[in-house]
């Protein structure tokens, strides 16, 4: 990407010539430059008051020539040269912003030579300048030069309001390559400065950062040894303690007491309560919430996820209040986006469905929004305007592919809920000519020419998602169940069957499916031992239509209508289950 250079450059180009080099090159323009640094390096950072002021200098020809070269080869995207005529400019001039930025560019460009060259006269033109300093420093560890990295590092901390910033520090070595020599002038520097306390929580953070939980922990428990209230440091052995064991529970003990000792310390009340959350201890993480939301009415990060505690309890009421209170208050942007989304879940699971519909179309950008447009469309079909749930779909403006298959898939499924399959197959058709061989659209497409009983088409498309995918458990059950319901091929329906049951053994519908072809191969008593367990796992019409079949067929005809009866009273419309009944029952 180009170094951006400022595009008035050759507009002030009479004016440089007369203030001189300084002016040349501002501290931000370096900050602007590149927005991704290599994995290996980080740029040094160039601060404004870092950076020394010198007199002006008329401009060579040569050391203008060196910048402009510099900037237009930034521009096409040639590091290498551009690092190489800056390089030359910074030389020429000493100027401390054109080395800073001639630093930069060669990291970035990734020319160790000219990094080991820039960084050096950076400290020499810029003495009083912590980054340059720090930037040293880390060539010396990097090299194994641990003394010289010392003394940077000690002559840092001597400097008037400079500040050791490790991160920026880590940021200029490879952890795998450099770990022990950095931690091993960490060390050096904690033994030197032992009542220097920001040294041994660098320390820490360093060690942590780059996998040394350990030696991290060790050094935070130092620290806090001698500053036990210190939150940063609190929150440190926090984030070391969940680094070192690989899940948040193990900072619990510690967070509660310092929670326990610092009652009103809102930043150590507010992360032990997302580690709860993490942890899975969702009713502990809610009373916490609760004590913060008490403290700041206000706080829409703790309102938000008071909101989302109580839709993972169940607490629909509650998360409707918190919701609620986050759209209707001052909470606006993305946040207020995503608010209005999970009102409108809290309001349809309490059957508010003009509501809900309400919240979704408030929705009109952020994370949620194609889900937000879904479900308003589902509830519009579900009212019976399903020509408005289909144009509220169409409208949407997608911003990438997953979005457009996910409408896509959303408008196919409506139509096949509200019986219009063949409608249904036009917009897979469709989709599936902007997004051939896309696993979820020939899965939809599939069900759909299987409620028109097209079951070539149902193979062509299960058999194509299965070459992409074998291991598709739904794609097999589904292969499996077409072929037996709508064919004689039993034993092979069962193989595709069997298998998707070995992937899911669990699922209620692939039991359903081995109960229905073992009913279809004569194994009654297989069959019903496998729709018994369908129906324990997720009693629903299509099982009851099976299980009330096998049940009559084998004699136990009460037991087939009290099933038959569950079904109803779960999904009165349910035409596979009146269907049956009407077989056997009139």
């Amino acid at each position: 990407m180009p170094l951006a250079v400022p595009a008035r450059l050759l507009l002030l180009l009479f004016p440089l010539l007369a203030t001189g080099c300084a002016g040349l090159v501002s501290p931000e323009s370096g900050d602007e430059a590149v927005q991704q640094p290599p994995p290996a390096a980080q740029e040094p950072a160039v601060e404004e008051d870092e950076v020394e002021e010198v007199p002006d200098s008329e401009l060579s020809a040569e050391v203008l020539y060196a910048l402009l070269v510099a900037e237009i080869a930034g521009q096409l995207h040639q590091l290498d040269v551009a690092a190489e005529y800056y390089l030359r400019a910074a030389q020429a001039t000493r100027d401390p912003a054109v080395v800073a930025r001639a630093t930069m560019i060669a990291f970035f460009a990734g020319d160790e030579a000219m990094v080991r060259e820039a960084v050096p006269l950076w400290v020499e033109v810029a003495p009083g300048n912590a980054r340059a300093r720090q930037t040293l420093a880390a060539l010396f560890i990097r090299d194994g030069e641990q003394e010289q990295a010392v003394e940077q590092l000690e002559i840092l901390l001597d400097l008037e309001g400079a500040e050791l910033d490790f991160e920026a520090l880590r940021g200029l070595l490879d952890s795998r390559e450099h770990r022990e020599q950095a931690l091993a002038v960490m060390g050096e520097l904690v033994r030197r400065h032992p009542e220097n306390l920001d040294i041994g929580f660098a320390r820490a953070r360093l060690a942590n950062s780059l996998g040394a939980h350990d030696e991290a922990l060790e050094a935070v428990e130092g620290v806090l040894e001698e500053r036990p209230d210190w939150t940063r440091a609190l929150l440190l052995r926090a984030t070391i303690q969940r680094s070192r064991a690989g899940e948040a529970t193990a900072a619990l003990p510690d967070l509660k007491e310092a929670v326990a000792a610092q009652p009103d310390n809102r930043g150590l009340r507010l992360t032990y309560a997302r580690y709860l959350v993490d942890s899975g201890r969702v009713a502990e993480a809610r009373r916490q919430f609760s004590h913060l939301a008490k403290e700041d009415p206000e706080d829409p990060e703790v309102r938000f996820a008071l909101g989302l505690l109580g839709l993972e309890q169940g607490d629909w009421a509650a998360a409707e209040k918190h919701f609620r209170q986050l759209v209707e208050g001052p909470a606006a942007g993305e946040r207020g986006q995503e608010a209005a989304y999970y009102l409108g879940l809290s309001l349809e699971e309490q059957d508010e469905q003009a509501e809900a519909l309400a919240a979704y179309r408030q929705v009109a950008g952020g994370q949620h929004a194609v889900d937000a447009r879904i479900r308003a469309a589902w509830l519009m079909a579900e009212e019976g305007d399903l020509v408005a749930a289909r144009h509220y779909l169409q409208a949407a403006e997608p911003r990438e592919r997953g979005e457009s298959v996910r409408l896509g898939l959303a408008e196919g499924r409506l139509l096949v809920r509200h019986g219009h399959p063949e409608a249904a197959l036009e917009v897979y058709n469709t989709a599936l000519a902007n997004f051939p061989d896309q696993a979820e659209l020939l899965y939809g497409r599939a069900m759909a020419a299987a409620e028109l009983g097209r079951v070539e088409r149902v193979e062509q498309d299960l058999r194509q998602l299965l070459r992409q995918a074998p291991d598709h458990a739904h794609a097999l059950n589904a292969l499996g169940y077409t072929l037996t319901d709508q064919t004689d091929r039993h034993a092979e329906a069962r193989e595709y069957i069997q298998r998707a049951l070995e992937l899911e053994p669990e699922d209620p519908n692939i039991l359903d499916s081995m109960g229905w072809v073992e009913y279809h191969l004569g194994n009654l008593a297989e069959a019903e031992k496998w729709l018994r367990r369908a129906w324990e796992a997720a009693p629903g019409p299509e099982i009851a239509a099976h299980y009330g079949e096998v049940l009559w067929e084998s004699g136990r005809e009460q037991e087939a209508r009290r099933i038959w009866e569950a079904g109803l009273a779960e999904d009165p419309d349910a035409e596979i289950l009146r269907e049956t009944m009407h077989r056997y029952l009139e």
